[in-house]
């Protein structure tokens, strides 16, 4: 069972990864220049900061990740880079399988939980707000660490063990110097376990892990962790001004609209990708399961309690005041193993066959995404053939210009990473007042305001702005011009 289970996982996590080997996200070019940047510069020397129009810096961005990345041959990143999370993940559920030994789980019961989590929709799906494994980001690294942080604490928390609180804390110190969301989830989860067990030490440790990355780093991620702050007040906001991109995530008008409307394919999307209650429910259900085996109970394990500090964070991000904090159901992923163990001493170790019933309906979904992405291939070829165009269109010009597009996402990171061409983007930008200005020019991101396009040229001094054909306002601003691209004309350029 534990080697079919081990070449089975091994085989849908390649395959995954295999057919959507092509399709190089928006974020991901971000990484890719990143470290790219750290290959030719070093850790704290970027020479990017001028590549966005307005002063930005790297140093603002968890870099552990990217420094790992960037001692592998060059160019790796790129061709071979969808291969990254697959290892990552596998060798995790090896270390999973490996951990539960210290939770007293027999071997059935170790192999069974790492089959929960690999068949978990949640943990391999593609169609979310963020790709875990088939985009080359820091997420999956930082959520596997993080995840072992926690089964760390938890052991600290049992026994009091040296041992154990020092490798939660090394875990925590990767965590800090990797991924900014996984920081977010090792403070608040942490707290509210802490507090729930009476715990003085899991409430300090991820504090004790971010004062520890500032020694080791001697002080130089200051910078990333002030960034951060920055970069969440300015998303607080912007989505309580409706900006953001999850603002009105949590609300349910959207489904009675896509009802209405008879649009099958926007309401799948809303179920399983957008709505933070129904994509847990489809793609994560152990959850659920284990929320309505813990609450009946009239004492909570310390298992229970790690468990439901994550569900509380679950749904307090899931609230609209704070959805600038994330992905809600992303937290959940942190504290799932402590799900799936409440799953199978309750449920799963005596009906092995709610077990396979689990795995079958993940392998289910796992074909239906495979289909639904071929399908898909076409819509994705048309968003990489509008921005080839961009690129190829952009690159005949041999002096750097500054280059504005509607949405971002239009060449976005391509622009830096494939041209030597300027992009107006503001993510990285490390002065508040020109933060402030860029969100007075922005519709609701990732869209600038085509009706004040020409305020936006005057103030960053702007080349050339293109703009998608689907992107365009009814009305048009006077003065201006529209020109298509011979490639594609879903690409325009607004001549001003």
């Amino acid at each position: 069972m534990l080697i079919f289970s081990i070449v089975t996982i091994t085989a849908i996590k390649f395959f995954l990864a295999f057919i959507n080997r092509k399709n190089i996200g928006f974020d991901e070019y971000w990484h890719l220049i990143l470290i790219r940047d750290i290959k030719d510069n070093g850790l704290y020397n970027s020479a990017e900061h001028s590549r966005f129009i307005r002063p930005s810096t790297f140093t603002i961005y968890p870099w552990f990740f990217h420094w790992l990345l960037s001692m592998l041959p060059s160019q790796f990143e790129k061709q071979f880079g969808y291969l990254v999370n697959p290892i990552l993940d596998v060798l995790f559920m090896l270390g999973l399988y490996s951990f539960m030994a210290t939770f007293e789980v027999d071997q059935v019961g170790a192999v069974s939980i790492c089959l929960m989590y690999a068949f978990s929709p949640m943990m391999f799906s593609s169609i979310s707000m963020g790709p875990r494994i088939t985009s080359l980001t820091p997420r999956l690294f930082g959520e596997v660490v993080g995840i072992f942080y926690f089964l760390y604490l938890y052991l600290y928390s049992v026994d009091q063990s040296v041992v154990w609180g020092s490798l939660s804390l090394l875990c925590g110190v990767i965590v800090v110097l990797s991924s900014k969301f996984s920081i977010q989830a090792i403070i608040f989860i942490s707290v509210i376990a802490g507090i729930c067990l009476g715990d003085f030490v899991v409430i300090v440790m991820p504090f004790a892990a971010i004062c520890s990355s500032l020694i080791v780093t001697k002080l130089n991620n200051k910078e990333a962790l002030t960034g951060q702050i920055q970069h969440l007040t300015n998303y607080a906001k912007q989505n309580m001004k409706g900006k953001m991109a999850v603002s009105g995530r949590a609300s349910f008008i959207p489904f009675l609209i896509a009802i209405k409307n008879r649009d099958l394919n926007k309401l799948i999307n809303l179920l399983i990708s957008r709505h933070p209650f129904t994509s847990v429910l489809i793609k994560l259900p152990h959850v659920f399961l284990a929320l309505f085996l813990v609450l009946p109970s009239e004492s909570l394990s310390t298992i229970d309690v790690f468990f439901l500090a994550g569900f509380s964070v679950y749904i307090l991000t899931s609230t609209q005041f704070f959805l600038f904090l994330g992905e809600a159901e992303r937290y959940l992923i942190y504290v799932s193993p402590f799900a799936y163990l409440i799953v199978w001493e309750n449920i799963f170790s005596a009906n092995a066959e709610l077990l396979w019933g689990a795995v079958i309906y993940g392998f289910i979904y796992i074909i239906l995404e495979a289909i639904f992405f071929i399908k898909k291939s076409k819509v994705t070829g048309e968003v990489e053939l509008a921005n080839n165009a961009l690129i190829n269109e952009i690159s005949q010009y041999t002096t750097p210009l500054n280059i504005a597009t509607i949405p971002y996402h239009l060449g976005g990171w391509r622009i830096i990473y494939d041209t030597n061409h300027n992009h107006l983007h503001h993510t990285w930008w490390n002065n508040k007042v020109d933060i402030a200005k860029i969100n007075q020019f922005t519709l609701k991101y990732p869209f600038l305001d085509v009706n004040q396009i020409k305020a936006i040229k005057e103030t960053y001094s702007i080349d050339k702005f293109f703009i998608l054909k689907n992107a365009l306002p009814d009305d048009l601003p006077k003065g201006i011009c529209l020109s298509p691209l011979e490639e594609n004309t879903n690409v325009i350029e607004i001549i001003v």
